[in-house]
């Protein structure tokens, strides 16, 4: 057993049961107390704190003990939960599976996929190809060694044996030859996620709604599955794909280089700095942003869908310390929204800009006042749209 080392381990570290962060990189830790639709209550020593749920960008659990995942069938919502289920049942319309936090009954069509199958590097190819290929049927997966085959028609009732209706005759098959099953269902309208609920085993949830209390996640998925999760084992809960989107996951609609001299050396660079290591300002590593070499002009299309573009903009510390400068010129539809020369000993400069109904982004690092291209390392450190 590991898990006493590890409970060990997270004692010795005295790591916080809960730390949240928000839209702005700022970290508050204690003991969740309360999640509802307006704030986060945060138990620190005899005071409580709010934290507004706008300003939430994520709240961790840092030290719930990790879980091996179980090997057992994996299911998959409509809305892309992935579960893993002890005990896998369809009757009727109705499936039926237990997870680790409870019992899940809910409509054959709430059903995207359900996996009996091992996990290996080749059959998850295979399986992701079978996934990504249209049918309106139902397709029973079954498996020769490393290759899948299917049969189209209408999965019913699961148990020992799988039923699948083919050319109108209902044909049993044992479940033990059935690799998995991909549903072909009409699915009806779900309402948007607001978060991810991540837990310890692997799984996780899609919610539609969340709250917190008592030491449990009550979550309400967007497939419409009412699910209980206790705090021992939530990982996270990510608003992060319905808040934000990192400018790191987006491809520029345009990229442009005016080189210095004739040869330009440094295309601009997603989640590293140019040299390929972790972006660092003043000693601080940041797993996500943009970094840029002067002059280079990144345009984005971001549709008028986001409200503020927040980052960290400084020059890396692999380069910051030869004192060079770069001119960073950020204009939304041809509006100046900065224009700021940033040098390597200064501090790096926190930026958060208005770009409500802006639809094309530019942003372009150009030569600093030392009328040079040496050092200018830019780095836009958790550069992120904020929706």
């Amino acid at each position: 057993m590991f898990v006493g080392p590890l409970v060990l381990l997270a004692a010795l570290l005295q790591l916080p049961a809960t730390e949240i962060e928000t839209l702005k990189g700022d970290r508050q830790a204690g003991e969740l107390v309360e999640l509802n639709d307006t704030a986060a209550l945060l138990k620190q020593g005899d005071k409580t704190v709010s934290v507004p749920m706008t300003s939430v960008l994520e709240v961790k659990f840092p030290a719930t003990v990790p879980v091996e995942p179980a090997i057992s069938p994996r299911i998959v919502l409509a809305d892309g939960s992935r579960i893993t289920a002890g005990a896998f049942s369809v009757a009727g319309e109705k499936v039926r599976c237990e997870s680790s936090f409870g019992t899940l009954t809910f409509p054959v069509p709430r059903l995207s996929s359900v996996r009996f199958g091992e996990s290996t590097s080749r059959l998850d190819d295979a399986w992701k190809g079978l996934l990504a290929r249209e049918s309106t049927s139902d397709l029973l997966i079954v498996r020769n060694e490393d290759v899948l085959d299917f049969l189209a028609g209408v999965s019913g009732d699961v148990g020992e044996k799988v039923h699948v209706l083919l050319d109108g005759d209902d044909v049993p098959v044992a479940r033990e030859k059935v690799y998995g099953i991909i549903y072909h269902r009409r699915v009806p309208s779900l309402p948007k996620n607001v978060c991810q609920v991540k837990l310890a085993g692997g799984d996780v949830l899609e919610a539609a709604q969340i709250s917190f209390g008592a030491g449990a996640a009550r979550v309400r998925l967007a497939a419409g599955v009412d699910a209980i999760v206790p705090q021992a084992q939530l990982v996270a809960i990510d608003f992060s794909p319905s808040k934000i989107k990192y400018l790191s996951d987006l491809k520029p609609r345009d990229v442009k280089y005016v080189p210095f001299w004739e040869i330009f050396l440094y295309e601009y660079r997603r989640d590293r700095s140019l040299d390929g290591a972790a972006i660092m300002l003043k000693g601080k590593n940041y797993p996500r942003g943009l970094a840029m070499h002067s002059k280079t002009t990144l345009r984005f299309r971001i549709a008028g869908e986001y409200t503020r573009f927040l980052a960290i903009a400084g020059i890396d510390d692999s380069v910051a310390q030869l004192g060079h400068a770069v001119q960073l010129t950020i204009t939304g539809d041809g509006k100046p929204l900065l224009d700021a020369e940033i040098k390597g000993r200064e501090a790096p400069r926190p930026l958060d800009l208005d770009v409500t109904g802006v639809r094309d982004l530019e942003i372009v690092c150009d030569f600093g006042s030392d009328i040079s291209d040496i050092g200018d390392h830019l780095d836009l450190a958790d550069a992120k749209l904020v929706k």
